[in-house]
């Protein structure tokens, strides 16, 4: 997810030709729709999970979604994308390119020539990049939420801070290596590469967890089960304890009765 948020602006300027004020309004439009399909997801991760296992919703509400995001921006289209030529570099090949570049004479709109996968790698359509980036945006609250959850369930009494810190940064680690990572990719090798092996890594995530879905199931452990005996043991003395305070102040009750009737028989 980073890594597309990172890779946005580029993308949509090299595959739409939209200038750097295009790009940053209406990558802005989209990420603002984003965020509040994500808001939403996070509210519908309660009731899914009640009605599904964890790890289920994980790897197909998670994962298959986030797959099929990635699938999605493997271009569809036919025609190469439009190329940045610069000054007397303008390219002639269409109508609507040359409008373009004479009407942005100063900033030359298109994928750069210097990214040779330009000019035989067919443009992404605005219509795969939205609905891909839906489904992107609905997957991953799904996968960051679900992971860190059953990560600390399947702790349980071990040191939580230390192993979650430990998840968490690695996290941080790969939110620093990806987008490095996927900007080499996409400038060297152009969108069907970089979304390909995007894809590819998260199958292979989803195939991982198909393997360990049986160790992803929370079951109590001998330390687990032995403190929760404990508890049961010290809560039946307390009440054994309880129950014999109340007898012995019945008892004193019975006594300190018994002498005042005593005491008014004498006195009568």
């Amino acid at each position: 997810m980073f890594s597309l948020l990172r890779l946005a602006t580029s993308l949509t300027m090299d595959q739409f030709a939209w200038s750097k004020k295009e790009a940053l309004y209406y990558m802005g439009l989209v990420m603002s729709a984003g965020a509040v399909i994500a808001c939403a997801t996070f509210l519908a991760i309660g009731p899914l999970c009640k009605r599904f296992p964890e790890r289920k919703v994980l790897l197909w509400g998670g994962f298959f979604l986030m797959v099929v995001g990635r699938i999605l921006y493997i271009p569809w289209g036919s025609a190469p994308a439009v190329i940045a030529w610069s000054g007397s570099e303008i390219n002639t090949t269409s109508s609507d390119n040359l409008t373009s570049q004479f009407n942005n004479l100063t900033e030359p709109l298109g994928c750069p020539p210097s990214q040779e996968w330009c000019f035989y790698t067919p443009a992404m359509t605005i219509t795969q990049f939205l609905v891909g980036y839906v489904f992107t945006a609905l997957g991953y609250p799904i996968g960051v939420t679900l992971i860190q959850t059953i990560f600390s369930k399947i702790l349980g009494p071990r040191p939580q801070g230390v192993w979650m810190g430990i998840m968490t940064g690695a996290g941080c680690l790969s939110r620093v290596m990806g987008p490095i990572f996927v900007s080499y990719i996409y400038t060297h090798l152009g969108t069907i590469w970089t979304f390909s092996i995007t894809g590819a890594m998260l199958v292979a995530c989803m195939i991982w967890l198909q393997l360990v879905d049986k160790k992803l199931v929370v079951i109590d452990s001998p330390v687990s089960s032995a403190q929760r005996k404990d508890r049961e043991e010290a809560l039946q003395m307390k009440l054994i304890q309880e129950e014999r305070t109340i007898i012995i102040h019945e008892q004193e009750d019975t006594l300190l009765k018994n002498e005042n009737d005593t005491a008014l028989q004498k006195f009568s």
